[in-house]
């Protein structure tokens, strides 16, 4: 087992002073965060000691707002020695050549579970630290139907807590928390101890009891970088990817985790309108093939297949339409691509009722199949727009539309048949990352049927790049 620990001089925040190495009695730090505080839409970045990819904190969400201020002349007085016990849950995370690591320690108290984390690190800044999110272990990417935290902790004291409730940020939350200067032969850095009660993630001591899962994350700095890792597969974005707590100090993943539901792509590609998810059953569910997702909102409303962004992907979805918002004249739905900054393709059927803005399905008279381009959030009508090929859809059937992509290439099926192959997507290139996601201009609608996958060992992945 790993036990490499830390070298460097701290020095202890007044308010957190008298906490005891190692404690679950840490000092108590109330922390209030800005209003304005979004939902936890998280990096799906993972790190772990042998990942080297993180992320830049000044963009987080879902922690704290505000930019990361480092203090380079902040010290902390070695007050602890402590050696480490062996845990299996260890964070390693590179910043411009210097590793950081993070030893993990979970307690079920009577009350509340306790975190305990050991961070080695060469250099400890005031904003280096360590930020978790903590909630019920699930078998989906949602906690629509639960509570969660997220806290974050950094080696100057500070303290940022949110509590969420029914899938959304809910309000500030105070938890107990200390941090110390730490140091064990030749290692030294810092400890943090956090106490959350088990109220807050919708437990109590004997429903909580190995019935927690954990993402824990890393914040390393280097100079005015900071750079934030997840251990291993954990998303902030997907409770099925939390590591489950069974009992004291013993970890283990989630079996559930990579299972797709609908939902944000990513912290970036969030969901956009009134999606109803109450049925879309994972595909570990018994009820996965009465899977249905519905849509009643005006504009143009998105929702994501969680997670799934490879280089070469496939989705497909069932549509039915249901009625005609805003007296919509052009109304359309397809499957976008979104490469998290808003630029993609999306691939379409044109529904339209035409001038005059009628608003019933009836109306409709168009059936054909197109795909335009996005760039910042714009859909290029003028340049891009490609709509010509009937496809022989009523407005009162179902249709099933798919997308095959292999890296910047496109290729777009109505009811099985291809119609586009658009090569040259500017947002996609032979590696990059885009989510995919159910999309509609609008309508009032049902989808069905739908998944999605990156899998290259996926049996229709297959069949369709051999044609």
């Amino acid at each position: 087992m790993k036990k490499t620990l830390l070298s460097l001089a701290i020095a202890i925040s007044a308010i957190l002073s008298l906490a005891s190495c190692g404690s679950d009695d840490a000092s108590s730090t109330s922390s209030k965060a800005d209003e304005s505080s979004k939902p936890a839409e998280s990096q799906s970045t993972a790190a772990s000691e042998d990942s080297e990819k993180s992320e830049d904190v000044t963009t987080s969400e879902g922690s704290s707002d505000e930019p990361v201020s480092v203090d380079p002349e902040f010290k902390l007085d070695i007050t602890c020695n402590d050696e480490l016990e062996d845990t299996e849950l260890i964070v390693t995370v590179a910043n411009n050549g210097e590793d950081a690591d993070s030893y993990w320690y979970f307690k079920y108290a009577d009350s509340a579970a306790k975190i305990t984390v050991y961070v080695d690190d060469e250099s400890v800044l005031s904003a280096d630290g360590i930020e978790f999110y903590l909630g019920e272990k699930k078998a989906s990417t949602k906690f629509e139907d639960g509570k969660f935290v997220s806290v974050v902790v950094t080696a100057d004291g500070k303290v940022v807590a949110k509590g969420y409730e029914n899938g959304g940020y809910n309000k500030d939350i105070t938890v107990e928390a200390s941090v110390q200067g730490w140091e064990y032969e030749s290692s030294k850095g810092f400890v943090v101890n956090v106490s959350v009660p088990y109220e807050l993630v919708g437990n109590d001591s004997d429903s909580a009891y190995e019935n927690l899962s954990i993402a824990p994350a890393l914040i390393n700095c280097n100079g005015s970088d900071a750079t934030k890792g997840f251990y291993e597969d954990c998303d902030a974005n997907a409770a099925n990817s939390f590591i489950l707590v069974t009992n004291d100090d013993t970890f283990e993943a989630n079996p559930f985790s990579g299972v797709v539901t609908l939902g944000p792509g990513s912290s970036d590609c969030p969901v956009v309108g009134d999606w109803d998810t109450t049925n879309d059953f994972a595909s570990d569910d018994a009820k996965y093939a009465d899977r249905i997702v519905t849509l009643s909102a005006d504009g143009v409303n998105t929702i994501y297949f969680s997670g799934i962004s490879g280089p070469v992907a496939y989705a497909e979805a069932t549509f039915k339409l249901k009625g005609i918002k805003n007296n919509d004249a052009w109304p359309k739905f397809g499957l976008l691509f979104n490469d998290g900054a808003e630029n993609g393709l999306f691939c379409f059927i044109d529904s339209a009722t035409g001038d005059g803005a009628k608003d019933q399905l009836s109306d409709i008279f168009k059936d054909d199949a197109g795909y335009v381009h996005v760039t910042a959030g714009e859909y290029k009508w003028a340049d891009t727009e490609k709509i010509d090929w009937p496809t022989g859809w009523k407005y009162d059937q179902a249709v099933t539309l798919a997308v095959l992509r292999n890296g910047d290439t496109v290729t777009f099926y109505v009811n099985g048949a291809p119609t586009y192959v658009i090569t040259g997507v500017p947002s996609l290139t032979a590696d990059s990352e885009s989510f995919i996601g159910i999309n509609a201009f609008n309508l009032d609608l049902e989808v069905t049927n739908y998944r999605c996958t990156d899998d290259a060992n996926d049996e229709t992945i297959k069949k369709l790049l051999k044609k």
